[in-house]
């Protein structure tokens, strides 16, 4: 049985600046989320605190569009307090 193979560059900006990532935490895809966060071959190589053309975190998005258990799960894996301050700054004082 062969096992099917799709090369996704997590790293592609659209022209917004948005990243496919940014794309899963707008939709929801916990599942795919989590896939994608605990993969080994994108270990380090998601930026969390990355921000689009808009000064926009992953956090934002996901914020934005009322993907509760996107932020929880953002939030959880990780244990970065400067994307909490950086999301909370920006969000409730105009930053």
């Amino acid at each position: 049985m062969t096992k099917n193979k799709i090369d996704i560059n997590l790293n592609a900006e659209d022209k917004n600046g948005d990243t496919p990532i940014y794309n899963i935490c707008s939709n929801g895809s916990l599942k795919l989320l989590k896939l994608v966060l605990n993969h080994p071959a994108t270990e380090n190589t998601i930026a969390l605190r990355r921000q689009n053309s808009k000064g926009k975190t992953l956090l934002h998005v996901a914020c934005s569009k009322g993907q509760i258990e996107v932020v929880k799960y953002i939030l959880d894996f990780s244990y970065d307090n400067d994307l909490f301050l950086n999301f909370y700054a920006t969000d409730m004082y105009g930053i």
